[in-house]
């Protein structure tokens, strides 16, 4: 346990990409606690050190940054810096203090070795190299091998040297000061570097980052002091633990405000896929899909991320073993394919990944050239659509009798909307259940697979969904949305930490506290003992909620402006863009994502397509009532008297889940 508080042993926020404003503003807010408690923070100040840090990459240079790039950095970084310095009073730690002619010349003789073993550079007993294809593979969507292009070697080196510079600074850093806790955002190799250096000096090293929700939700606090990419992979495993007990209104609310924002919301940092573009029966025309057959929809997950998670579980030795059903994606793919021709019942849709496309950085992702040479073109019963293909991962979600997954999270957001999964990875982000399952060998799998494509889902598994991804997105996190927003599009916004959780910061920031362990003590202690009544009435309105924004899709102001004036180019950018937003949100205020606007109704199933004019009779007297009719694959909605067709198994799945709810109560 480490005594956090004490001015003699200051905690330390090591953040060379102060410029990133998100990750500058968590630090801070983790800070300002540590500080409201009697702590002394310092924080590293980069003006030029490092060679490759996250803020470089976000940014798209190339691994040697040209003067006035580098001047863009430090500009960027000072601007965060001093505000940040103002607003906390946190004193200041200078990187160039730490770097002299002896480190750096030790750096660059580390690269210079035969390509084949930059991978096996070590620094200070570290596995630099190996840790450095963490960020590498990131950047490029490529593993090392020795047959990547100058430009990415380039990078590579880049990182191998970023990453033995931030093991030499932050063990002279730890001499120095004596520091009680080392802080850090996210789980880059320059974080594992100040990790295995904090850790050889007896300081421990706690890291930051925001959950999946919302794009990223930067009110709530991923906190521990291990790699989090892989520390929620035995949380997820213990939810079997847990699934019987109930979650909050407030949490399930929150989980269908998601789901909308998913679907409608605007791109960002962990939202790869296009929004929605409408009835996605277009899709089934585009594609010549058939009506009577049932529709699997097949997502593959980023390949570089999962590579990068397993260096870092591989070089600390830590977590289990993860345990696939198959080699890689490609032969699983290969084997749905021919799956598909053995069956008349089926039709499989495969969606790449988005982020294997050019959306990503400016390098072709090699397992995309993989799989283009493998899936040259359609077959029977089984469609490709390539990274980017202008077809939305969540039109596609809309149409799903079933989803496949490899280990990619998009598997919980289709069980909340009532489609069953099936993945393949086990000891990951799913426990195997019924409602999602998991195969761990292929014979598995295939029988599994045979079972689930007329796999009946209920109502008691969508509230497992919902229940699950409450475990998954808020138990591992501390809610401090009481002062900090969601959002981190504003960088005017340089929140305190609430006073209601400075404690249980500095707890966990200590050790004294577990998170996970505080927020289930939290959670179960917050349950009135109507709780299972409550969660059910708030499944239900949510379910009203999702089906009022699927026929109604929420007003995006913001990104019609942006097309229309985008013609002005920088000009736009930077001056007009402002001037315009402040101008249409001063008549027609933007709607929040929490706060989308939304009027509460009475809703009613039916499947007697025969009854269309007597309903609508219905709805025109009782304006407070909507009924959905199933035809087939389509939900019409019917409302005011008048009525709206989509193609929508997901609509017509929940409208009967809803009504299956209101028949067993």
């Amino acid at each position: 346990m480490n005594i956090i508080n004490n001015p003699k042993n200051p905690a330390i926020i090591f953040i060379p990409e102060a410029g990133i404003y998100s990750y500058m503003r968590g630090l801070s807010i983790l800070g300002d606690a540590i500080k409201k408690r009697g702590g002394k923070i310092l924080v590293t100040h980069d003006t030029g050190q490092m060679l490759r840090s996250p803020i470089m990459a976000m940014h798209r240079f190339s691994a040697e940054l040209s003067k006035k790039e580098k001047l863009k950095i430090n500009k960027i970084n000072n601007k965060y810096f001093k505000i940040a310095q103002r607003k906390y009073k946190f004193s200041t730690i200078e990187l160039s203090d730490f770097i002299d002619d002896n480190i750096m010349a030790e750096i660059d003789k580390l690269v210079d070795v035969p390509s084949e073993d930059l991978e096996k550079i070590m620094f200070k007993e570290f596995a630099v190299g190996k840790i450095a294809q963490y960020d590498f593979i990131l950047e490029t969507k490529t593993p090392y091998s020795l047959d990547i292009s100058n430009e990415q070697k380039e990078l590579y080196l880049a990182y191998i040297k970023n990453t033995a510079l931030t093991v030499a600074i932050t063990n002279r850093i730890c001499l120095h000061f004596q520091p009680s806790v080392i802080m850090t955002f996210n789980d880059y190799a320059q974080c594992q570097a100040v990790r295995y250096s904090a850790e050889s000096n007896n300081v421990p090293r706690m890291a930051l980052t925001y959950p999946v929700h919302f794009g990223i939700d930067a009110s709530r606090f991923l906190i521990g002091n291990l790699a989090i990419g892989y520390s929620l992979y035995p949380h997820c495993q213990k939810w079997n633990i847990f699934k019987h007990i109930p979650i909050r209104p407030e949490s399930i609310e929150q989980c269908w405000a998601d789901s909308v924002f998913r679907l409608f919301g605007p791109g960002g940092s962990h939202i790869f896929s296009n929004k929605k573009n409408g009835d996605p029966a277009s899709i089934f025309d585009k594609l010549k899909l058939s009506h009577t057959k049932k529709t699997i929809i097949v997502y593959t997950s980023s390949s570089d991320e999962r590579l990068g998670v397993d260096i870092l579980m591989k070089t600390w030795k830590e977590g289990a073993p993860i345990i696939d059903a198959f080699p890689n994606q490609a032969s699983w793919l290969v084997m749905l394919r021919d799956y598909a021709l053995s069956r008349e019942d089926i039709q499989i849709i495969v969606r790449i990944h988005p982020r294997e496309g050019s959306r990503q950085f400016g390098f072709d992702s090699l397992y995309l050239k993989h799989l283009k040479s493998l899936f040259t073109e359609n077959t029977k019963n089984f469609y490709i659509i390539w990274p980017d293909d202008q077809i939305s991962s969540y039109d596609l979600m809309e149409l799903a009798d079933l989803c496949l997954v490899s280990w990619s999270t998009v598997g919980q957001e289709a069980a909340r909307l009532g489609i069953p999964v099936l993945a393949y990875a086990g000891n990951m982000t799913y426990p195997d259940d019924d409602f999602i399952q998991v195969a761990i060998t292929q014979e598995e799998y295939k029988k599994k697979l045979d079972l689930m494509i007329n796999f009946e889902f209920t109502w008691e598994h969508l509230v497992k969904a919902i229940r699950f991804y409450h475990w998954r997105t808020f138990i591992p996190s501390l809610d401090l949305s009481e002062t900090v927003p969601m959002d981190s599009e504003d960088n005017s916004i340089w929140p305190k930490a609430p006073g209601s959780k400075v404690n249980i910061i500095n707890d966990i920031l200590s050790g004294k506290q577990d998170l996970i362990e505080y927020n289930i003590k939290q959670w179960q202690d917050s349950l009135p003992l109507d709780a299972e009544f409550q969660e059910a009435e708030a499944m239900r309105q949510g379910i009203r909620y999702f089906l009022d924004k699927i026929f109604y899709p929420p007003a995006t102001y913001g990104e019609n402006i942006d097309k229309l004036l985008y013609i002005s180019g920088k000009i736009w950018r930077k001056y007009l863009r402002r001037y315009w937003y402040n101008l249409i949100n001063k008549h027609y205020p933007p709607i929040k994502k929490s706060e989308y606007a939304f009027i509460d109704y009475t809703l009613e199933f039916i499947t007697d397509t025969s009854r269309l004019e007597e309903l609508c009779q219905k709805t025109k007297q009782n304006k407070k009532l909507r009924i959905i009719m199933a035809d087939g694959l389509s939900a019409v909605l019917i409302h005011k008297g008048k009525t709206l067709r989509r193609m929508s198994p997901v609509v017509v799945r929940l409208s009967r889940l809803y009504e299956d709810s209101l028949k067993n109560n």
